[in-house]
Parts: C-alpha cells; sequence; structure tokens
C-alpha cells in the first residue's frame, strides 16, 4: 500500500481511496482525508512513512 502511489513515498487520500476500493470498502475522498488528517502530523495532506508507522500502531 504504502509504494503505490507512484512511488512518491507517501499515502494520499484518492491512494487511500483506491487501495479500499479493491479491500471492498467504498469511501469518497473526503473521508479518506479524514481518516489521515489524525495521523497528518505536519498537516501537508498525506502521510508519509512515519505517519503511517503512528497510524499503525
Amino acid at each position: 500500500m504504502f509504494e503505490e502511489d507512484k512511488g512518491e513515498g507517501c499515502i494520499t487520500p484518492r491512494g487511500l481511496q483506491r487501495m479500499l476500493v479493491r479491500l471492498g470498502d467504498r469511501k469518497s475522498v473526503d473521508e479518506c482525508s479524514a481518516m489521515i488528517r489524525p495521523f497528518d502530523l505536519d498537516g501537508n495532506g498525506v502521510l508519509d512513512f512515519q505517519e503511517f508507522q503512528r497510524m499503525m500502531n
């Protein structure tokens, strides 16, 4: 999942949405942004690897 987004090294709301669709869970981009927001420590709207690790713990 982490490398999915064109090798950018981050998870975007759109990338999260695509992954959730593959898992059978349909969410809007806005819903995915809301899922990312609490873990987005630098406020750039995406998760880098450290933020992703924090989310998974």
